[in-house]
């Protein structure tokens, strides 16, 4: 079995690196993308941004090089995994929902300029753009294990565009093992199979001249290589890769992918821990991300539309009926009259037929205390359901006004 190297770097110990609940907003929208046979295992991270669109990293599925190849294992193989939130039993899940998908779900952003070739004459990835997207045949919340799961919005170009360096971030993912001490940095275990989640700050993002991104190259003026790429002064782990990334508002905007050794690579202090901020070195093990450029977000977006799950919808499998509103959310705990049918919906959003919905006016006519009609009908309710209550002020009728005497009835 082949089992690729691993990466990981902390701040502070690692202890910004923190066990999080699948069953809470924001957190459940977070997947675990696998592949396990009996040759490889491989895996990585993702986000759901609709019922059925997941964004995360493309390197999960290529291999840089002078071509450009999908790495044949994780496009034949691979599982979208929901809810896992236990320690796997070696690199067997323990806990949640798997949907086995194929290589028609997996979406590549400009496959075709993956790998750059470096001038030294070796290749690696073009990291801007390392995006992926994989797509379900069926809405997310019906495969996480308690119905109850909900995509997390994509972030709008105004939100994207603003972002600068300093602002808050976090990624939500699925690390691989680490043990405490690890590097001499680690404070705790980290275990494979358990979400985590990890808040950190944008660096080297913004130009500090403009307070925008770096769209050129501070040393050659040629536009940088590197943009939208930013990093983040936080810890990670392999595994982590294609984690969604969440602003402050809990919008997507962009992916996590990759990180750096916690310690001197060379130098007179290699092997040595690299201190975290405010030290001037503490960048060297930043690490980075990508913030979705807006050919990117129009990219998602319309995958989101072709992928898109409103109104009704029936799971083939147990026949039961959902809900999804135009914004695509499932409706849940609550009533709704729709096609003229009064429907319930439980916390899972499982739809129940409450029956055709009945409506009807209210007319009120005005009779002269002589018995004289004065006004034979007015229409005061039009087209409401059969039992709604209403309100009725008489004081407030103008009709009164007109200084005769008059009675109401209803008819």
């Amino acid at each position: 079995m082949n089992i690729s190297l691993i990466f990981k770097g902390y701040f502070n110990g690692g202890l910004d690196i923190v066990n999080v609940p699948y069953n809470r907003p924001y957190n459940n929208a977070t997947v675990m993308l696998m592949v396990k046979n009996d040759r490889e295992v491989s895996y990585g991270s993702g986000m759901f941004v609709s019922p059925r669109v997941i964004i995360t990293a493309a390197h999960l599925f290529l291999k840089h090089g002078e071509t450009t190849i999908r790495k044949d294992h994780m496009v034949n193989g691979l599982r979208a995994v929901l809810g896992h939130n236990t320690p796997m039993n070696g690199w067997n899940l323990t806990s949640g929902e798997a949907l086995k998908l194929n290589e028609s779900n997996i979406h590549v952003w400009n496959e075709r300029d993956f790998s750059v070739r470096t001038p030294q004459g070796d290749y690696r990835v073009q990291f801007y753009n390392d995006l992926a997207v994989v797509t379900l045949p069926k809405p997310m919340q019906l495969i996480s294990p308690d119905k109850k799961a909900e995509f997390n919005e994509l972030a709008t170009d105004e939100e994207i565009d603003k972002i600068k360096d300093g602002d808050s971030i976090r990624y939500i993912g699925y690390p691989t093992n680490a043990k405490k001490g690890d590097q001499n940095v680690l404070t705790k275990d980290i275990e494979r199979g358990r979400l985590y989640e990890v808040q950190g700050k944008v660096y080297g993002y913004t130009d500090p001249e403009t307070g925008k991104p770096y769209y050129k190259s501070k040393k050659t003026g040629e536009t940088n290589p590197y943009y939208p790429l930013a990093r983040f002064l936080s810890s990670g782990l392999q595994g982590m890769s294609g984690s969604g990334v969440l602003n402050a508002n809990n919008k997507v905007v962009g992916v996590f992918q990759s990180v750096r050794d916690s310690r001197y690579g060379g130098g007179p202090k290699q092997g040595q821990v690299i201190p975290d901020s405010p030290h001037e070195d503490a960048p060297w093990k930043a690490l980075s991300g990508m913030f979705f450029t807006k050919e990117q977000r129009d990219w998602i977006r319309s995958i989101i539309e072709q992928n898109k799950v409103t109104g009704f919808y029936q799971d083939s499998k147990t026949g039961k009926k959902y809900y999804f509103g135009v914004d695509q959310h499932m409706v849940r705990s609550t009533t709704k009259i729709i096609d003229g049918h009064n429907y319930s919906f439980d916390e899972a959003g499982v739809a129940t037929d409450l029956g055709e919905v009945k409506r009807g006016n209210v007319y009120i006519k005005y009779v002269l205390d002589t018995g004289e009609e004065f006004i034979n009908t007015r229409k005061l309710i039009d087209n409401k359901e059969v039992g709604t209550q209403f309100n009725y002020n008489v004081d407030t009728d103008e009709t009164f006004k007109s200084g005769h005497s008059i009675q109401v009835k209803q008819i």
